[in-house]
């Protein structure tokens, strides 16, 4: 068997608690033939459903499997997957969504008690759900309201229906005297029919948006804020609120009169928002402000999930067959492809590849996953019959006597007429690499070799390689690794080494930034007695080594002696003792 198609099952619409239609898939060898007695898994993996098929199902005769799953009482989409081990089209995914049964009754969702202004649209709707038995919204259903007593009147065109959360809305304006007004929804035949909506209107000045919110277009994952501010000609007291607001936004307070909208769009958040903000007082007097927001996506890359094989690098022997896999799933769910390069050339697509190594050298093979905006990789090193195997090789930056070094570390598997290493370095992963050791790494038997770099500048990034020689004189190179060496985040200057000293000491500063430095040595009478540094310097680590004389060469007598350190803002003082 080599792939896994969908047959027919997918995309089904049914009502909760019923049972589906067959789920079926083909599994098919790498002609197109059918084959039968693969083992395929369906599993449940979102949603409100029950198999009522065994999970694991073999393919008949004609290289079909089925399932088939009975929906819970909960209304939603509902996702199977197929799966059959190292399938190409492996998993296979069912999508089932789960309708409400019948509308049986509505209850009082949202808009009373609300207090009203004369002749005005109440700030918030009223608003009545309708749902199933099992309490899941039922969309598009009719609902009458009706005005029943205070003279004033709706929006919209009766009878209205239920949105896709079983919501009828109606937004209601206020009759033309203050007092109560009445109203009530109306849908024959439900329970809780009818339910009614009660609103106090009075005499009111209506509060008005003074600042607008402004039309904006942003990428996902990129901070949307603006300002809101309203007054009001009572002074009444003010609240804000957003209808519908996108999931993640929040309308902080800045003051009485002013609100901050915030708000950072998830990746899966790519489109057009329209969104009202509502400013209203305690009287029922309301002004209303739209923003239209565009977000657009930001593809996110491919993740490759698992590959074979795991090791990075690997040793073959001549006319070995490798076998390379990469499965990886797309945050964005775009389609992916699926290539293979061998030292840059482009030599299979799929997700699986087999090389077969039939020559002597080193190969860089690279599995591609590609969505259709970005691509995404993984790397393996396949060296074929080398002398030397490498078990692992790191390089990594450290601190040593108040410097920055690179610990290049390799341990070996195996090393055959081998005499040692070289170790080669550059500034960039495919520049010119130079040899760095004066003397040979003599191979010895532990396998376990360390050089340190002590020739490294603190902010840079390095590259290592290293290189086996054998007695014939072959050579092969390993790597590279990387190595960031760090640059310090704070001023600091330590304490002289040794202390006591004589007759000469060290002392080590630390720059984060660059700038201009000043170290200077001074006597007990606060007479200067030698500059040791009056210049710009980079940002890094430092050593500076006083030799006990003065800036006229001379030496200078026992005692006890400051020095004084200077950098931008910091400053610092260190007492040190000379002992001839």
């Amino acid at each position: 068997p080599a792939n896994m198609t969908l047959e027919s099952g997918d995309n089904q619409n049914k009502t909760v608690g019923s049972v589906s239609d067959n789920m079926v898939v083909r599994i098919t060898d790498q002609n197109g033939n059918s084959v039968e007695g693969v083992t395929v898994h369906f599993q449940v993996v979102q949603g409100d459903a029950t198999l009522i098929t065994e999970a694991d199902q073999n393919t008949n005769v004609d290289g079909l499997a089925f399932a088939k799953v009975r929906l819970g009482n909960q209304t939603g989409q509902i996702l199977i997957n197929a799966v059959s081990d190292s399938l190409n089209g492996s998993p296979v995914t069912f999508h089932i969504q789960a309708l409400s049964a019948s509308a049986a009754k509505m209850i009082k969702f949202s808009g009373n008690p609300q207090m009203g202004t004369v002749g005005a649209m109440l700030p918030f709707p009223i608003q009545i759900k309708v749902v199933d038995h099992y309490d899941n919204p039922v969309s598009d259903y009719s609902v009458t309201f009706v005005v029943t007593g205070g003279g004033g009147f709706f929006g919209e065109e009766q009878p209205v229906k239920t949105d896709s959360a079983g919501i009828a809305s109606v937004n209601w304006t206020m009759g033309p005297a203050p007092g109560n007004n009445t109203a009530m929804a109306v849908a024959y035949g439900l329970q809780n029919s009818p339910v009614p909506f009660s609103v106090e209107a009075v005499n009111n000045n209506l509060p008005s948006f003074t600042a607008l919110a402004p039309d904006v277009t942003v990428m996902e994952k990129q901070m949307v804020r603006f300002t809101l501010e309203a007054s009001d000609p009572d002074g009444d007291p003010l609240s804000f609120s957003i209808i519908n607001p996108p999931r993640g936004a929040v309308l902080d307070s800045v003051s009485s009169t002013q609100r901050e909208f915030k708000w950072i769009p998830d990746y899966d958040q790519a489109g057009t928002y329209k969104i009202i903000f509502i400013v209203y007082d305690n009287k029922g007097g309301a002004d209303r402000d739209t923003s239209t927001i565009v977000v657009e996506n930001k593809n996110r890359l491919p993740v490759i999930t698992a590959f074979q094989p795991e090791k990075a690098e690997f040793s073959v022997k001549p006319d070995s067959t490798i076998h390379f896999s990469m499965t990886a799933e797309d945050p964005d769910n775009d389609q992916l492809t699926y290539f293979w390069e061998v030292d840059g050339q482009r030599v299979a697509e799929g997700f699986q590849y087999s090389y077969t190594a039939d020559s002597l050298g080193h190969y860089e093979v690279i599995g591609y996953v590609a969505d259709p905006y970005d691509t995404t990789f993984h790397q393996w090193i396949l060296n074929v019959k080398t002398r030397v195997e490498l078990e692992s090789l790191t390089a990594s930056s450290k601190i040593a006597n108040g410097l920055p070094v690179v610990a290049v570390d390799w341990i070996t598997r195996v090393e055959v007429d081998n005499i040692g290493f070289n170790i080669y370095r550059s500034r960039f992963k495919t520049g010119d690499y130079e040899k760095i050791n004066s003397q040979i790494v003599r191979s010895h038997k532990s396998g376990q070799y360390e050089y340190v770099d002590r020739t490294v500048t603190a902010g840079l990034r390095y590259y290592y390689k290293i290189e086996d020689l054998d007695l014939n004189g072959n050579k092969t190179l390993h790597g590279p690794v990387r190595a960031d060496i760090p640059v310090p985040n704070e001023f600091n200057i330590s304490q002289n080494y040794p202390n006591p000293f004589n007759p000469v000491t060290t002392i080590r500063f630390v720059l984060p930034k660059s700038g201009f430095v000043q170290l200077s040595v001074f006597n007990i009478l606060g007479q200067k007695v030698r500059t040791l540094v009056d210049e710009n310097r980079k940002a890094g680590f430092y050593n500076v080594i006083w030799d006990g004389r003065n800036d006229f060469g001379n030496s200078v007598p026992s005692g006890i002696y400051y020095y004084k350190f200077t950098a931008g803002k910091f400053h610092s003082i260190k007492r040190m003792i000379l002992m001839h």
